[in-house]
């Protein structure tokens, strides 16, 4: 009971090679879109720790409401986060400081460059003092 095996012809090795070239050019596109996604949800997480750092130094020395947005602003550029003025909302004056952050990212494909997936961050941020 042999069996006997089939000759390899070129067009053989020419589908199999097809076949690992598709399937390894469909690897590298989902993991560069799972990149992207991991980028922006670790700079959010990032940008959300930051963000109540400078809301308690805000509200511990009494800075202005200008002046957090501005270090928000410039803390979301450099994580290269979308985020605008429009998408930070910041309420409340002295010791009880509330920062209402909003904004969404597109997840890109690669070859195409066009969005596939819009992910909105939404993220409410107060800061009581303790007693």
């Amino acid at each position: 009971m042999y069996t006997k095996a089939l000759p390899l012809t070129n067009a053989n090795i020419f589908q199999r090679y097809a076949g690992l070239v598709f399937w390894v050019a469909i690897g590298a596109i989902y993991l560069s879109m799972m990149a992207q996604w991991i980028s922006l949800d670790m700079g959010n997480q990032e940008l959300v720790e930051y963000t109540k750092h400078v809301i308690r130094l805000g509200a511990t020395q009494d800075r202005s409401v200008k002046e957090i947005r501005q270090l928000m602003l410039n803390r979301a550029e450099m994580l290269s986060l979308p985020l605008d003025e429009t998408g930070i909302r910041i309420t409340g004056s002295g010791d009880k400081i509330r920062a209402s952050l909003n904004y969404e990212a597109d997840v890109i494909f690669p070859i195409l460059h066009r969005p596939v997936y819009r992910v909105k961050f939404s993220r409410d941020i107060a800061y009581t003092p303790p007693r």
